[in-house]
């Protein structure tokens, strides 16, 4: 105790230089781990800027910005998406009841034959626009009144930019059936004639962002008609796009359906005419017979053949007029691309 005493300053300085050498060893443990934190960094870093260098295409030199570059092409991607966007509205997320699709329904027919009243443009009588089924319907299935309301729409849109073109008449107007309970559904007869009529032979296209929709649209116009509609197909706030074009005489023969195996739009129930077991002989009912053979089995074997009439000159055409349009008939085949609402509004 007497030499702790008289060292007193000793032993006091000593626990002193005790404690900072603890104070600095862990001073020195804690840096060091700082310091290997950093030197990790440090060489992630340095193999990032070897690789960014080495890469092709270069990040850029003092004459070459690729970086800035690449950034003047994100704002360009940017705008054209803000261009694409409105082409694709987004839809509504509340699904018509019966009441609403009726509603919606009577309107719409209203103004599409008021709208080719007003545009000139011909149409059959009481047209309902491939919705003809539906045109004494009240109540619809919950399965389809969403997809009819989205046909609805389309044809409705669609119809007004042939009206504004003011083409010559609007034939047919298809669209892909809504499912069983719309009128393609059925298995009858009269059931595929009214299909070949309303209905398209395809089926909408999903995925998980869109719904492609296809459609079929006649009409007669003029070729002058037919640019200005496929520029309101363009210039149109929904999403259209043209599949394939089909062109033909305005007065052509309407081609067969192969379901029917009727000239299209004829009904089943029009009046067929009578087989004529003969006809392969060219005796046609209320033929005039002569010596029990027909005009045209005589001519054959050059019996009685009649005259032929001198020719005629042609008759001629107006004068001045070198080239004559005429209406042609135009077939549209034409997919709607609408956006799915979203499943989390």
């Amino acid at each position: 105790m007497a030499w702790l005493k008289r060292n007193l300053l000793l032993v006091v300085g000593g626990v002193v230089a005790l404690a900072l050498l603890g104070f600095a060893g862990y001073f020195l443990y804690t840096k060091y781990s700082e310091d290997q934190a950093v030197t990790e960094q440090l060489n992630q870093s340095t193999t990032d800027l070897k690789t960014l260098v080495n890469r092709d295409p270069h990040p850029g030199t003092d004459k070459v910005d690729n970086i800035g570059a690449a950034k003047a092409e994100h704002k360009k991607l940017q705008a054209s998406i803000g261009q694409i966007k409105r082409y694709f509205q987004i839809p509504s997320t509340n699904q018509p009841t019966s009441r609403d699709f009726r509603r919606m329904l009577d309107t719409a027919i209203a103004a599409l034959q008021s709208g080719a009243e007003r545009s000139g443009v011909k149409l059959s009588e009481d047209y309902w626009f491939s919705f003809n089924a539906q045109k004494a319907s009240t109540a619809f299935s919950t399965n389809i009144v969403g997809t009819l309301a989205a046909q609805l729409m389309d044809v409705y849109d669609l119809c007004n930019i042939l009206f504004d073109s003011r083409i010559v008449s609007l034939e047919k107007v298809k669209r892909v059936s809504a499912g069983q309970d719309d009128g393609g559904g059925g298995s009858s007869l009269t059931s595929m004639v009214g299909a070949s009529d309303d209905y398209v032979d395809a089926k909408a296209a999903t995925n998980q962002w869109a719904v492609v929709m296809p459609y079929e649209v006649t009409f007669q116009a003029f070729s002058s008609e037919l640019a200005d509609v496929l520029e309101g197909l363009i210039r149109s706030r929904q999403c259209f796009v043209v599949k394939n074009l089909t062109v033909e005489r305005a007065d052509a023969e309407p081609a067969i359906d192969p379901t029917t195996g009727l000239p299209s739009g004829t009904s089943s129930t029009e009046t067929q005419p009578a087989f004529n077991p003969y006809a392969r002989y060219g005796i046609r009912p209320g033929m005039p017979m002569m010596r029990g053979m027909s005009p045209e089995m005589m001519r054959r074997y050059g019996m009685g053949a009649p005259m032929a009439p001198p020719p005629t000159a042609p008759k001629p055409s107006r004068p001045g007029v070198l080239l004559e349009e005429k209406a042609l008939r135009f077939t549209l085949s034409i997919n709607s691309v609408r956006l799915k609402p979203s499943p989390g509004k």
